[in-house]
Protein backbone atom coordinates (compact mmCIF):
# COMPACT_ATOMS: atom_id res chain seq x y z
CA UNK A 1 0.00 0.00 0.00
CA UNK A 2 1.17 3.80 -0.65
CA UNK A 3 0.09 6.42 1.21
CA UNK A 4 0.46 9.83 0.47
CA UNK A 5 2.12 12.48 2.48
CA UNK A 6 0.94 13.41 5.36
CA UNK A 7 2.60 15.54 8.38
CA UNK A 8 2.72 13.83 12.43
CA UNK A 9 4.71 15.98 14.90
CA UNK A 10 6.54 18.24 12.05
CA UNK A 11 7.43 15.32 9.93
CA UNK A 12 6.64 13.94 6.29
CA UNK A 13 6.53 10.47 5.62
CA UNK A 14 6.45 8.23 2.66
CA UNK A 15 5.29 4.78 3.09
CA UNK A 16 5.80 2.04 0.43
CA UNK A 17 6.79 -1.18 1.30
CA UNK A 18 7.03 -0.36 5.04
CA UNK A 19 9.75 1.71 4.07
CA UNK A 20 9.34 5.12 5.95
CA UNK A 21 11.52 8.18 4.96
CA UNK A 22 11.96 11.62 7.10
CA UNK A 23 11.92 14.53 4.57
CA UNK A 24 14.69 16.77 6.08
CA UNK A 25 13.77 19.65 3.52
CA UNK A 26 10.56 20.12 5.34
CA UNK A 27 12.14 19.23 8.88
CA UNK A 28 14.09 22.39 8.26
CA UNK A 29 11.30 24.67 7.70
CA UNK A 30 9.04 26.95 10.44
CA UNK A 31 7.30 29.55 8.58
CA UNK A 32 6.81 28.21 5.28
CA UNK A 33 6.60 24.41 6.14
CA UNK A 34 2.56 23.98 4.85
CA UNK A 35 3.44 26.08 1.61
CA UNK A 36 5.78 23.21 1.09
CA UNK A 37 3.59 20.58 2.15
CA UNK A 38 1.34 21.99 -0.71
CA UNK A 39 3.42 22.72 -3.14
CA UNK A 40 4.04 20.43 -6.54
CA UNK A 41 6.74 18.41 -6.45
CA UNK A 42 10.00 19.61 -7.86
CA UNK A 43 9.21 22.74 -7.71
CA UNK A 44 10.63 25.78 -5.57
CA UNK A 45 9.18 27.36 -2.47
CA UNK A 46 9.21 30.69 -1.23
CA UNK A 47 11.40 30.65 2.35
CA UNK A 48 12.91 33.00 4.90
CA UNK A 49 16.70 33.18 4.85
CA UNK A 50 16.28 31.30 8.38
CA UNK A 51 14.71 28.36 6.67
CA UNK A 52 16.92 28.35 3.77
CA UNK A 53 19.78 27.91 5.57
CA UNK A 54 18.62 25.35 8.12
CA UNK A 55 18.15 23.64 5.00
CA UNK A 56 21.38 24.20 4.04
CA UNK A 57 22.74 23.12 7.99
CA UNK A 58 20.12 20.61 8.58
CA UNK A 59 20.24 18.23 5.05
CA UNK A 60 22.91 16.02 4.95
CA UNK A 61 25.88 17.11 2.34
CA UNK A 62 24.19 20.44 1.52
CA UNK A 63 26.92 22.85 -0.35
CA UNK A 64 26.64 26.13 -1.84
CA UNK A 65 27.36 26.93 -5.40
CA UNK A 66 28.58 29.98 -7.54
CA UNK A 67 28.08 32.82 -4.70
CA UNK A 68 29.86 32.39 -1.43
CA UNK A 69 27.07 33.06 1.12
CA UNK A 70 29.64 36.25 2.54
CA UNK A 71 28.57 37.96 -0.92
CA UNK A 72 24.65 37.94 -0.42
CA UNK A 73 24.94 40.72 1.71
CA UNK A 74 27.07 43.44 -0.88
CA UNK A 75 24.54 46.06 -2.21
CA UNK A 76 23.36 45.77 -5.80
CA UNK A 77 25.42 47.86 -7.11
CA UNK A 78 24.75 46.86 -10.99
CA UNK A 79 22.28 45.13 -13.38
CA UNK A 80 22.37 42.14 -15.92
CA UNK A 81 19.69 43.01 -19.24
CA UNK A 82 16.49 41.35 -19.58
CA UNK A 83 16.36 37.84 -20.75
CA UNK A 84 20.76 37.48 -20.39
CA UNK A 85 21.81 34.29 -18.92
CA UNK A 86 24.78 34.26 -16.59
CA UNK A 87 27.25 31.75 -14.73
CA UNK A 88 30.99 32.08 -13.39
CA UNK A 89 34.02 31.48 -14.86
CA UNK A 90 35.39 29.05 -12.61
CA UNK A 91 34.93 25.41 -10.45
CA UNK A 92 32.15 27.63 -8.40
CA UNK A 93 29.28 27.52 -10.44
CA UNK A 94 30.43 23.52 -11.01
CA UNK A 95 27.82 21.11 -9.60
CA UNK A 96 29.37 17.35 -8.71
CA UNK A 97 27.88 13.98 -10.06
CA UNK A 98 24.50 12.87 -8.62
CA UNK A 99 23.84 16.24 -6.84
CA UNK A 100 20.38 16.97 -6.17
CA UNK A 101 19.37 20.75 -6.46
CA UNK A 102 17.43 21.83 -3.60
CA UNK A 103 17.71 25.03 -3.41
CA UNK A 104 18.06 29.16 -4.41
CA UNK A 105 18.70 32.86 -3.78
CA UNK A 106 18.71 35.61 -6.03
CA UNK A 107 17.41 38.94 -6.11
CA UNK A 108 15.87 41.61 -8.90
CA UNK A 109 17.86 45.49 -9.44
CA UNK A 110 15.17 47.42 -9.11
CA UNK A 111 11.75 45.47 -10.56
CA UNK A 112 9.95 42.51 -9.30
CA UNK A 113 10.22 39.22 -11.77
CA UNK A 114 10.56 36.11 -12.41
CA UNK A 115 13.77 33.96 -12.19
CA UNK A 116 14.98 30.42 -12.80
CA UNK A 117 18.14 28.39 -12.35
CA UNK A 118 19.38 26.43 -15.08
CA UNK A 119 21.38 23.75 -15.69
CA UNK A 120 24.11 22.41 -18.15
CA UNK A 121 26.30 19.44 -18.63
CA UNK A 122 28.64 21.49 -20.33
CA UNK A 123 30.36 24.74 -19.34
CA UNK A 124 29.34 26.79 -22.51
CA UNK A 125 26.68 24.54 -24.05
CA UNK A 126 22.76 24.57 -23.76
CA UNK A 127 21.10 25.63 -20.50
CA UNK A 128 17.20 24.07 -19.78
CA UNK A 129 15.59 25.25 -16.26
CA UNK A 130 15.98 23.08 -13.03
CA UNK A 131 12.28 23.99 -12.28
CA UNK A 132 9.88 26.73 -13.37
CA UNK A 133 10.70 30.08 -12.50
CA UNK A 134 9.78 31.66 -9.17
CA UNK A 135 9.33 34.93 -8.38
CA UNK A 136 12.08 37.05 -7.23
CA UNK A 137 12.24 40.73 -5.57
CA UNK A 138 14.50 43.07 -5.29
CA UNK A 139 15.90 41.79 -1.92
CA UNK A 140 17.61 38.65 -1.45
CA UNK A 141 15.07 35.67 -2.33
CA UNK A 142 15.33 32.53 -1.19
CA UNK A 143 13.61 29.52 -2.39
CA UNK A 144 14.01 25.43 -1.51
CA UNK A 145 12.88 22.91 -4.10
CA UNK A 146 9.81 20.55 -3.34
CA UNK A 147 11.15 17.07 -2.64
CA UNK A 148 13.63 16.50 -6.21
CA UNK A 149 13.19 13.11 -7.82
CA UNK A 150 15.98 13.24 -10.23
CA UNK A 151 19.98 14.06 -9.30
CA UNK A 152 22.66 14.74 -11.79
CA UNK A 153 23.79 11.91 -14.01
CA UNK A 154 27.01 13.29 -14.61
CA UNK A 155 28.87 16.55 -12.91
CA UNK A 156 27.40 19.88 -14.86
CA UNK A 157 27.55 23.94 -14.82
CA UNK A 158 24.21 26.41 -12.91
CA UNK A 159 23.41 29.84 -14.55
CA UNK A 160 20.45 32.08 -13.90
CA UNK A 161 17.88 33.97 -16.07
CA UNK A 162 15.39 36.46 -15.35
CA UNK A 163 12.48 38.57 -17.27
CA UNK A 164 13.60 41.58 -15.28
CA UNK A 165 17.06 42.99 -14.61
CA UNK A 166 19.08 40.67 -12.16
CA UNK A 167 20.93 42.79 -9.47
CA UNK A 168 24.98 42.05 -9.81
CA UNK A 169 27.58 44.18 -7.96
CA UNK A 170 30.72 45.43 -8.56
CA UNK A 171 32.48 44.94 -5.43
CA UNK A 172 33.71 41.42 -6.31
CA UNK A 173 36.83 40.93 -8.22
CA UNK A 174 38.71 37.92 -10.15
CA UNK A 175 35.58 36.57 -10.42
CA UNK A 176 34.47 36.41 -13.92
CA UNK A 177 30.94 35.64 -15.57
CA UNK A 178 29.95 34.38 -18.48
CA UNK A 179 26.73 35.36 -20.37
CA UNK A 180 24.28 34.43 -23.02
CA UNK A 181 21.23 35.89 -24.57
CA UNK A 182 20.37 33.32 -27.07
CA UNK A 183 16.87 32.02 -25.77
CA UNK A 184 13.94 30.04 -26.85
CA UNK A 185 10.84 28.35 -25.06
CA UNK A 186 9.36 30.46 -22.05
CA UNK A 187 10.65 31.30 -18.65
CA UNK A 188 7.24 30.96 -16.61
CA UNK A 189 6.23 27.94 -18.92
CA UNK A 190 9.69 26.05 -17.81
CA UNK A 191 10.27 25.77 -21.25
CA UNK A 192 12.95 27.93 -21.50
CA UNK A 193 16.77 27.24 -22.88
CA UNK A 194 19.37 29.38 -23.41
CA UNK A 195 22.23 28.31 -25.91
CA UNK A 196 25.82 29.50 -27.05
CA UNK A 197 27.81 31.75 -28.01
CA UNK A 198 28.50 32.53 -24.56
CA UNK A 199 30.65 35.68 -23.92
CA UNK A 200 33.22 36.57 -20.66
CA UNK A 201 32.38 39.36 -18.53
CA UNK A 202 34.89 40.50 -15.88
CA UNK A 203 33.66 41.35 -12.04
CA UNK A 204 29.98 42.05 -12.92
CA UNK A 205 28.39 38.68 -10.93
CA UNK A 206 24.94 38.00 -10.47
CA UNK A 207 23.75 37.83 -7.15
CA UNK A 208 23.30 33.78 -7.27
CA UNK A 209 23.72 30.80 -4.90
CA UNK A 210 22.53 27.12 -5.32
CA UNK A 211 21.92 24.79 -3.00
CA UNK A 212 22.79 20.84 -3.32
CA UNK A 213 23.64 17.91 -1.71
CA UNK A 214 24.11 14.18 -3.09
CA UNK A 215 22.10 12.97 -0.27
CA UNK A 216 18.50 12.29 -1.04
CA UNK A 217 16.77 12.59 2.64
CA UNK A 218 12.90 12.92 1.83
Amino acid sequence: MILGNFSTNNTVFYEQYSAVVTDLIYTSLTANAANYLAAATNTWVNVTSAEYFSVLSNVPGTTTHVLPTSSLSLGSSAAWGVGYATTVVSSAAQVPTGTYIIGFVSRMFNTTGHMAPLFSYTFDGTYTEIASAATVTTSNTYFVRKAPQTSLSAAGYVAIVGDQEPAATNAITGLEYAYSNTNTGSLTGGTLTVSPPWTINSNTPVFFQVLGTTTKNW
